[in-house]
């Protein structure tokens, strides 16, 4: 399942994003083709600004190939702004129209890193209760709130199991200049941001500092029975989660009940992690665009389902539900591609009639 790759630029990837959510990140460990080696990845796929925050204070810092590193994250800090004032006109909009939202990932979990330009994002993700999604996405759409890239979604969804009842219930509200913007209790950011990771395939190791950092922030006051809620299954990927960030980026997870995760990881996940990492524009390393994009070109359209096999090994895990365990994964991969196969085939009728 787990092909023989040169994991050495995995583990490189891992040792420079290792600690960049701590206040005071340890040394780097790198030797100077490494840093070149990495600055170049990390440019390519996403953790630049956290590698820039490893650098800052070394010689390495005056290099030309750091130039280009400094330059992302001083234009994430520039953005962070940006969005700061989008995430208020947002809220601002809703809390007129009476519409409770919760707002996740991005700039709820970039407010809490060191600096605000470490952590990137684009999409202004907000929770919703499902019966009023379409009300909520007409109000935004009525104040010119679509260019500001909100995704509203109706409740968790495949995210978590927790009703968004529980979540408002647990929410909190923070102030954003002006403006109070509610976010999600620590235990159920944490399950989301866990399941989103895997949900996408593990391919951006620097979401991994995500995890990392809510470990060592809040770790050791979060209420575990809470966080690990539900599904033995559900259950099981949060804790390969932890071990991972344990594993590849040394997170300490000694104030957790989840300091032994590292040890239970099957045998094959850190191996499948540094395949994905070493190579994550590789074939069933993403989530490939809808089939119906194909349809006016059958050929493309035959290519396009080739493509699709095998899936990620992670993806395919979550989407059917299953355990993370010692098992092979092809069983998964099997269901999720006739899943998704069948869904296709199932619409096809509809896409072939809107062409």
């Amino acid at each position: 399942m787990v092909s023989s790759i040169n994991h050495q630029l995995s583990r490189s990837v891992a040792r420079a994003l290792a600690g960049a959510w701590r206040a005071e990140p340890p040394l780097l460990d790198l030797t100077d083709a490494e840093l070149s080696t990495v600055a170049c990845y990390l440019l390519d796929h996403g953790g630049a600004e956290f590698f820039w925050r490893r650098i800052a204070e070394t010689p390495w810092s005056q290099t030309a190939l750091a130039g280009p590193v400094q330059e992302a994250f001083r234009y994430t800090s520039l953005l962070a702004r940006l969005h700061e004032i989008w995430i208020q006109r947002v809220f601002e909009v809703l809390r007129d129209a009476d519409i409770p939202a919760i707002l996740v990932k991005g700039w709820g979990v970039a407010r809490q890193y060191p600096e605000p330009g470490m952590r990137p994002y684009v999409d202004i993700d907000i929770f919703v209760d499902p019966a009023g999604a379409a009300h909520t996405e007409a109000t935004l759409i009525a104040h010119d709130c679509e260019k500001y890239f909100v995704e509203v979604h109706a409740g968790p969804k495949h995210l978590d199991a927790e009703p968004i009842t529980d979540w408002f219930a647990r929410s909190s509200e923070v102030q954003l200049g002006k403006t109070m913007i509610r976010l999600p209790a620590h235990e159920d950011h944490f399950r989301a941001l866990c399941v989103h990771w895997l949900h996408h395939g593990a391919v951006r190791a620097a979401g991994l500092c995500d995890i990392a950092l809510f470990i060592e922030n809040f770790g050791a006051d979060m209420d575990w029975d809470l966080c690990l809620r539900g599904s033995r299954q559900r259950a099981g990927w949060i804790a390969c989660t932890v071990g991972l960030a344990h594993e590849l980026f040394g997170a300490n997870t000694s104030l957790t009940p989840l300091a032994d995760a590292h040890e239970k990881l099957p045998r094959w996940m850190v191996p499948l992690v540094l395949d994905i990492w070493s190579d994550p524009l590789g074939r069933g390393a993403v989530i490939p665009p809808p089939l119906r994009a194909s349809l006016a070109h059958p050929l493309r359209a035959v290519r396009e389902l080739r493509a699709r096999w095998p899936p990620n090994p992670l993806h395919a895990t979550i989407e059917t539900h299953g355990s993370f365990n010692d098992w092979p994964r092809l069983p998964y991969q099997a269901a999720n591609f006739v899943a998704r196969t069948g869904r296709f085939l199932s619409q096809l009728p509809k896409n072939l009639r809107k062409r």
